[in-house]
């Protein structure tokens, strides 16, 4: 079994590791949104709700797309978008909202009544980071105009690659008036590979990294209000906690694992360098903290397992 988890780790660095057989992958949902899953969290041990617990707060999550001038293999950046708009309404409550921010709409053999598709002329980015990711803070600045309507929210954006906890929006219609939450642990899943590691910390290393109670004045009305002047976009992608806390926003620690950041898929934008990963030190941590992608992982998040191109 060691060895098998050394090896595993060995090729999770060099390639994918794929099991075999056709891929895991949620199919659409078709029971009632507020019933449509039951997996226990028991586990996590929630704190209690506040004693306005019987007040219901929406979640609103974000998600800017690359266009398909920008990305390598339109069809695969389809499937992992579709993946992760899964992943997010498979919420446990019906308390949530999507806006799917782009130049052009995904290729997707999925709807949901909570998503919205947000298309606009967006510039295409020239292929470098800064560029693709001043591209990512315009969609997201869309986004936040699209959502501004739903305010007061708490608001969430998430990579269109990453994968979130199904319990986010029942926990944060239980704790409407809390500031937010900063993703202090997540996990990191090689895509395809049936290996996964939980990571500490999660936050400083991956975009979908926080939940931020947002008021109206919070959210731009247009595309030319200053970046400067709205929180959330202001810090656009990861670790929002410190800056938060300069602003008189505290940002508690999220009490269970909010998100899975995925690597390896040939899309990333997270603008997040991988090198220090690499060494003796890092292999040693990875192979502590790793676990095999269990089915109720799998459900709690929407992770898929094997080659997500074949799904194309």
């Amino acid at each position: 079994m060691v060895l098998s988890r050394i090896r595993a780790f060995m090729e999770m660095g060099f390639g994918l590791y794929e099991v075999p057989g056709p891929p895991i992958i949620p199919g659409p949902l078709t029971l009632p949104r507020r019933h449509a899953l039951s997996t226990s969290f028991a586990e996590f041990h929630l704190p209690p709700a506040p004693s306005s617990a019987h007040l219901l707060a929406m979640l609103v999550f974000i998600v800017p797309l690359q266009s398909p001038q920008a990305s390598s293999d339109w069809a695969r950046v389809s499937a992992l978008c579709e993946r992760t708009l899964r992943s997010i309404c498979g919420q446990t409550s019906a308390d949530f909202r999507v806006f799917l921010v782009c130049n052009q709409a995904p290729r997707l053999a999925f709807s949901h009544p909570a998503l919205t598709i947000v298309e606009d002329d967006f510039p295409i980015p020239q292929p470098n980071t800064a560029a693709r990711m001043f591209d990512k803070h315009e969609k997201l600045k869309r986004g936040m105009i699209a959502a501004r309507d739903l305010a007061p929210c708490h608001v969430m954006f998430v990579d269109a690659d990453d994968l979130v906890n199904n319990r986010l929006a029942e926990f944060c219609a239980a704790h409407p008036a809390q500031p937010g939450w900063y993703i202090a642990q997540g996990y990191i899943h090689t895509a395809g590979s049936a290996w996964i590691y939980r990571w500490p910390d999660f936050d400083l290393i991956c975009g979908t990294a926080a939940i931020v109670l947002c008021a109206e004045e919070d959210f731009p009305r247009r595309m030319s209000d200053k970046k400067s002047d709205f929180f959330m976009i202001d810090c656009g992608h990861f670790e929002f906690r410190h800056p938060a806390r300069t602003r008189g926003r505290k940002l508690d620690p999220l009490p269970f694992p909010g998100a899975v950041y995925v690597t390896a898929t040939g899309e990333n934008d997270s603008g997040t360098s991988l090198r220090q990963w690499r060494g003796r030190k890092m292999f040693i941590k990875k192979l502590l903290n790793s676990r095999f992608v269990t089915p109720r992982l799998r459900a709690r998040f929407g992770i898929t397992c094997g080659d997500l191109a074949s799904s194309v």
